[in-house]
């Protein structure tokens, strides 16, 4: 796995190199603990395409099979996350990055901008955004000093309607999400029979 390397104050690492620092953290940070799939974009003229990786979170894996029996249907469903990588964020480009991030988020529970390079003044505006788009900042440095900046807003109900839509076409048309898709399918059959009345996981 590549390492964050700075050079004359900048990330030596392209945003493919990223991907994997990224998932690392996202699976060991105590506040994540997701299930990530990179996601090759082909295609990324189109109005939507797919985030840089996508994430999952399972409430229902700390629970013993007995506890999954009898707490039946009150086990949460699980969450979605998208992740939108650049290698840096600057006025010159942040409007443009931003808006990705809202437009290939609309399925997700929660979506973050991630960088490994920020002005600083970004933070701010990212703040003040943040109660209308609610979108989240993660800041990749080295890496025990990985960093949420700006938590993502999480909405725990989705319009399923408008989500349905989404997830069909980016199923039919990433294959790469389409098997990040299965997985969550298999995970929530093998642990959790009484999960299975997510909204989102079992119709594709």
């Amino acid at each position: 796995m590549a390492h964050l390397q700075v050079k004359n104050g900048q990330s030596t690492l392209t945003e493919q190199d990223l991907r994997p620092l990224l998932m690392k953290y996202l699976s060991e940070n105590q506040d994540f603990r997701l299930y990530c799939k990179a996601i090759n974009n082909e295609d990324k003229s189109e109005k939507r395409c797919c985030p840089d990786v996508v994430g999952v979170s399972f409430p229902f894996v700390k629970y013993h099979k007995v506890a999954l029996e009898f707490l039946g249907s009150k086990i949460p469903n699980v969450s979605f996350y998208s992740f939108e990588i650049k290698k840096s964020l600057n006025w010159h480009n942040f409007r443009e990055y931003y808006f990705r991030a809202i437009l290939n988020s609309e399925w997700a529970n929660g979506s973050y901008l991630v960088t490994s390079e920020i002005e600083w003044d970004l933070v701010e505006e990212i703040n003040r955004l943040h109660e209308k788009f609610g979108i989240g900042l993660i800041k990749l440095e080295r890496e025990a000093e990985n960093r949420v900046l700006v938590y993502a807003k999480e909405h725990e109900v989705l319009d399923t309607r408008k989500t349905d839509d989404i997830f069909y076409t980016l199923v039919q048309n990433n294959s790469d999400f389409r098997d990040f898709v299965a997985d969550v399918n298999n995970q929530i059959k093998t642990h959790a029979g009484t999960a299975t009345n997510s909204p989102l996981c079992l119709r594709f």
